[in-house]
C-alpha cells in the first residue's frame, strides 16, 4: 500500500466462509443499501467539512488485485413485499476475479458458481470493466426452481404456481456510453415442467412439459426480442365459461395496480408507441391438450382437445405483418380439429382469416347446448363443422358450414332460453336421403359496433334460418331441392269434384320426389270442402243427373251429368215437371209470376202441344232461372260434402303413391275440414309436413 501515491496492489485477496442477507423490505427498499447509505452519511457527519473538501480534492486511489477469490459463501435473498416472502437461498457460492483494477482501461476476468437451495445452479464467466461501462459474459442456469415465485404469482393473479424450472445457456454483452446503455443477450433458454393451477378450484389452468428456444436474441438499444423457433411440448390449458358467460381468462388478474384516473389519449398513444417489438419466426406446438367447460348451459358441458400439433409462424412487430396458424388435434376419442389461416397479430380487426374444421365429433356431449337453446337433448349424431373468421377493416364476413350425420333429438329439457320452434320438422326438412344435414350459416357485422356480439350474431343467424324453414316448410323444401317457386303445400280441385288435373299431378310428383330425398319427413293430407262452392256444384250435379234420367240419358257411374240443354223443348218440359214435383202443381205458375216481376217482362213458357212436336220456347233465360231454382231446392246432406273432401284426400294420397313412389306409412289422411274456396280457382286441399314417419293409416 503506497499512501503517498494513493496506490493499493495485492497478488491475491481470498474470502472464505461468509454469509450475507439481501432483503427487500415491505417498502421496496434493499436493506443492505440502506445500511451502507446510513453508515456513509454518519461517517460524513463526523468529518469536518474542511477535511471532506480536502479529501475530495486529493488524488484518487488506484487499485489493482491480481486475483480475488471467494468460496463457501451463503447468501439469502428475500423480498418481503410478498407474503410469504419470495426467497432464494444461494449456497456454495464461489467466485474469482482476475486483474481487478480501477484504472478504467484494463478488463477484469471473472468466474462464479452458485447452488440454489430451492433447486438449480447458476454459473457466469466473462470480463468487465470496473467502471461498469462494458461487460461480456457467458451465463448458464440449470433447472432453477420457479416455485419461490409462488407468492409473486398469487399476489397478482388467482393462480398458484405448483412447479417449474428455468435453464439458460446465453451470451451477454453490455456497454455503456454517453447516450444510453446497450444490452445484448443471445443463446438458449427453456422453462420446463410448468404447472399453474387455479387457486380456488385446484384445477390446472396452464401447463407444459417444455417451452424452449435455442436461438434467443434479446437486445436494448435497439429494443427487440427475436426468436427463430419456440418449441412448446405438451402444452395444456383450461378454458371455462362461467354461468354468467364470462371466461376464466378474464378473471386471472387480481384487481389493483394503477388506481389513477383513466389515461389520456396522449398517454395511451405513448404507451402504444413504446411497446417492445417481439418477433417469433415459428412457434412449434407438440402434443398439446385443452379442457373446455361451459357452466352457462342448462346441462354443464365439457370436452377435450388432445394431441394438438402444428405451428404458428410470422409473429412480427410491424403493423402490417401477418402471422399464420396451422394446427391439428383430436377431439375426444374419434373426432378431429384442424385450424389454419392468418391474422395481423397487432391488429386482428384489420385482418383475420382463420378457418377451423371439426370432423366426426360425437354430438351427444353437446346436449348441454341443445338443452339450453333448443330445450332438447341429443339422442345421436356426428358433427362436422367448418367455421370462418374473416375480418377486414373491422367488417366480419364469414360462411360457416355445418354437417350433421344421423342427427336426432332426444328427450325435452326445461330451459327458459329455449327456442319455441318445431325443431323436429326443421331437422327432418334438412336431413337428406343419406341421413345428413348440410347447411351454410352466413355471418356478417361490424365488430367495432358497440352492439356487436359474435355469439349474438351467430345465434341470430341460426335462429333466423330455423324460423324461415319452419314457418314456410314447403318453400324451404323447394329451395333445398332446386329453388322451385311453385306452391307445393296445396292442391286445388274444381268445385264439387275430387279428380286431379295434370297440373296438380305434376305438383304432387315434385312433392313426392322431394320427400324421397328427405326420408325423415312424413305428409299429412287434409281433405277440404267449401259448403257454398262445393254445395252448389253438388246440387247442380244432382239436378243435372235427375234431368238426364228424365230424358232417358244413360250415364256411367263415374260420368258427370251433361249440362242442361235449356233451349230444347223436351228439357224445358222436364224442368217444369221437376219444379212441380218439388213444389206442387201450381209451382210453374208461381215461378212465372216471380220471374216476370224480377225480370220486368212477360215470360214465354213452352207450349205443351207444340213441345210434343219439338217446338221449344225461345225464352232461354226463363228456363235457366228455373234450373237455378231447382238447384237451390235440391237437398244436400253435410255428410256428402265431407265425403267429397275425403275423396280429394284419397286422390292426393293415391297419386303420391302411384306417381311419386311414396310408401303408405309416410302419408296420413288429415282431418276433414271446411275451407272457403273460389268458384274460379276451386277448393284447395292442404298438405302438411310432419317430422318422423307416420304410422300406416
Amino acid at each position: 500500500m503506497d499512501t503517498q501515491n494513493h496506490q493499493f496492489t495485492a497478488q491475491q485477496l481470498k474470502l472464505q466462509g461468509g454469509n450475507s442477507n439481501l432483503i427487500i423490505n415491505e417498502q421496496g427498499n434493499l436493506t443492505l443499501t440502506e445500511a451502507l447509505r446510513t453508515a456513509a452519511d454518519t461517517a460524513d457527519e463526523n468529518i469536518p467539512a474542511a477535511q471532506q473538501k480536502t479529501a475530495s480534492a486529493s488524488t484518487p486511489w488506484k487499485l489493482h488485485i491480481a486475483t480475488v477469490q471467494a468460496g463457501n459463501f451463503r447468501t439469502r435473498f428475500a423480498d418481503q413485499r410478498y407474503q410469504p416472502a419470495l426467497r432464494y437461498d444461494l449456497e456454495d457460492f464461489s467466485a474469482s476475479i482476475k486483474q481487478l483494477s480501477n484504472s478504467g482501461t484494463q478488463a477484469a476476468n471473472f468466474d462464479a458458481d452458485v447452488r440454489i437451495t430451492q433447486g438449480g445452479s447458476f454459473n457466469a464467466s466473462g470480463s468487465f470493466l470496473p467502471d461498469g461501462s462494458n461487460i461480456t459474459a457467458s451465463i448458464t442456469a440449470d433447472k432453477v426452481s420457479l416455485k419461490p415465485l409462488k407468492s409473486l404469482i398469487e399476489h397478482h393473479t388467482t393462480l398458484t404456481l405448483q412447479s417449474g424450472e428455468a435453464s439458460l445457456a446465453t451470451q451477454l454483452t453490455y456497454t455503456q456510453d454517453k447516450n444510453k446503455p446497450a444490452l445484448h443477450i443471445s443463446g438458449a433458454a427453456n422453462i420446463d415442467n410448468l404447472l399453474l393451477d387455479e387457486t380456488l378450484s385446484g384445477d390446472r389452468f396452464l401447463s407444459w412439459q417444455s417451452l424452449a428456444t435455442k436461438d434467443l436474441d434479446y437486445s436494448l438499444s435497439p429494443d427487440r426480442l427475436v426468436i427463430k423457433q419456440l418449441r412448446v411440448v405438451q402444452p395444456g390449458a383450461k378454458i371455462l365459461v362461467f354461468k354468467d358467460r364470462s371466461l376464466n381468462l378474464g378473471k386471472i388478474m387480481k384487481p389493483g395496480g394503477d388506481t389513477t384516473t383513466e389515461k389520456s389519449a396522449e398517454e395511451k398513444s405513448s404507451a402504444k408507441d413504446s411497446s417492445f417489438p417481439v418477433s417469433i419466426d415459428r412457434i412449434r406446438i407438440e402434443k398439446g391438450n385443452m379442457d373446455f367447460s361451459d357452466l352457462s348451459l342448462v346441462l354443464p358441458f365439457a370436452a377435450k382437445i388432445e394431441d394438438l400439433n402444428g405451428s404458428i409462424t410470422g409473429i412480427a412487430p410491424e403493423p402490417t405483418s401477418r402471422a399464420y396458424i396451422k394446427l391439428e388435434g383430436r377431439v375426444e376419442e374419434y373426432g378431429s380439429v384442424k385450424i389454419d389461416g392468418g391474422l395481423s397479430p397487432n391488429s386482428p380487426k384489420l385482418y383475420t382469416d382463420i378457418r377451423t374444421h371439426f370432423r366426426n365429433i360425437e354430438m351427444t356431449p353437446l346436449s348441454a347446448y341443445t338443452a339450453t337453446f333448443a330445450g332438447r337433448k341429443i339422442a345421436s349424431g356426428k358433427l362436422s363443422l367448418d367455421l370462418e373468421y374473416n375480418v377486414k377493416n373491422s367488417e366480419l364476413n364469414s360462411n360457416n358450414t355445418i354437417v350433421l350425420d344421423q342427427f336426432t333429438l332426444g328427450e325435452p329439457i326445461d330451459s327458459p332460453n329455449a327456442l319455441d320452434l318445431p325443431l323436429d320438422l326443421a331437422i327432418a326438412l334438412l336431413t337428406d336421403s343419406q341421413g345428413k344435414i348440410n347447411t351454410a350459416i352466413p355471418v356478417s357485422g361490424n365488430i367495432d359496433s358497440p352492439t356487436f356480439s359474435f355469439g349474438k350474431v351467430i345465434n341470430q343467424a341460426i335462429t333466423g334460418a330455423l324460423v324461415k324453414i319452419v314457418t314456410a316448410p314447403f318453400r324451404a323444401l323447394g329451395s333445398l331441392l332446386g329453388g322451385s317457386s311453385e306452391k307445393l303445400d296445396s292442391v286445388s280441385f274444381d268445385a264439387g269434384n275430387a279428380d286431379l288435373k295434370p297440373p296438380q299431378i305434376e305438383v304432387l310428383k315434385k312433392v313426392g320426389e322431394a320427400l324421397q330425398q328427405r326420408p325423415q319427413l312424413a305428409l299429412t293430407v287434409s281433405g277440404r270442402y267449401d259448403p257454398q262452392v262445393d254445395g252448389a256444384a253438388l246440387r247442380s250435379e244432382k239436378v243435372r243427373r235427375e234431368l238426364a234420367e228424365a230424358l232417358n240419358i244413360k250415364l256411367e257411374a263415374n260420368e258427370d251429368a251433361p249440362t242442361a240443354a235449356v233451349d230444347q223443348a223436351k228439357t224445358q218440359r222436364e224442368l217444369e215437371k221437376l219444379l212441380e214435383a218439388r213444389l206442387g202443381d201450381k209451382a210453374t205458375d208461381s215461378f212465372k209470376s216471380e220471374f216476370e216481376k224480377t225480370a220486368g217482362r212477360v215470360a214465354e213458357p213452352v207450349n205443351t202441344a207444340l213441345a210434343l212436336l219439338g217446338k221449344a220456347s225461345p225464352d232461354v233465360d226463363y228456363y235457366v232461372a228455373m234450373f237455378e231454382r231447382l238447384v237451390k231446392l235440391q237437398p244436400l246432406d253435410d255428410a256428402e260434402l265431407k265425403a267429397l273432401a275425403q275423396q280429394r284426400a284419397d286422390s292426393i294420397i293415391q297419386t303420391l303413391i302411384s306417381q311419386a313412389g311414396l310408401t303408405e306409412n309416410r302419408i296420413m289422411p288429415g282431418k276433414v275440414e271446411a275451407e272457403r274456396g273460389n268458384q274460379n280457382e276451386g277448393v284447395v286441399s292442404k298438405l302438411i309436413l310432419k317430422a318422423g314417419v307416420a304410422a300406416t293409416p
